[in-house]
């Protein structure tokens, strides 16, 4: 008899800016998984006031939003593979 399990480990993946009182700051990525919490440098930065708290997202009207929004969900989406 062979059982198969499947472990499946919930990723919570969001992003924050390191120093939001800054002029502009670093985006960073922010990893949870199973009670582990690691933090990333993205290696993108953003003026504050273009930073959706809430969303923990760009906002839509920043210059390079699509661009940046796009590298964003790549990251997310590698991790959570």
């Amino acid at each position: 008899i062979y059982v198969t399990i499947y472990v499946t480990t919930m990723i919570q993946v969001s992003f924050y800016l390191k120093r939001p009182n800054s002029e502009k700051s670093p985006v960073y990525l922010d990893i949870n998984f199973d009670g582990n919490r690691i933090q990333l440098a993205t290696g993108l930065a953003i003026e504050p006031e273009y930073w959706n708290k809430e969303k923990k997202s760009i906002k839509n009207n920043y210059k390079d939003s699509i661009f940046y929004k796009r590298i964003m969900g790549q990251m997310q989406d590698t991790i959570q593979e």
